[in-house]
């Protein structure tokens, strides 16, 4: 289970707050989102990538991803081979154009 997010970054009315608080939100960024990497750099990722490697759930990774960008996720994120979708909470897949 994915606890909700109130991502500073995005707008929000009055009732996001209350609604975080209380814990009847979802996170935004739930689901499976694809991550093209244009190098083997971790200093290359941006932020909104970065941001959402850190709270992936699961991470799919092609095996030719480097150690340097593998741990910029989530430390109990479950890591998969690429192929291999879990589609609970969160799901970055990273992989080379």
């Amino acid at each position: 289970m994915v606890e909700p997010v109130l991502d500073l970054f995005a707008a929000h009315d009055e009732t996001s707050v209350a609604g975080w608080i209380a814990g009847s939100g979802q996170s935004a960024t739930n689901g499976v989102h694809e991550i093209t990497l244009r190098s083997s750099d971790p200093d290359d990722l941006t932020l909104r990538e970065a941001r959402m490697l850190g709270s992936a759930d699961v991470v799919v990774h092609d095996l030719a991803v480097p150690e340097s960008i593998l741990v910029r996720a989530r430390a109990d994120a479950v890591r998969r081979p690429l192929g291999e979708i879990e589609p609970e909470g969160l799901v970055v897949v990273l992989k080379f154009a």
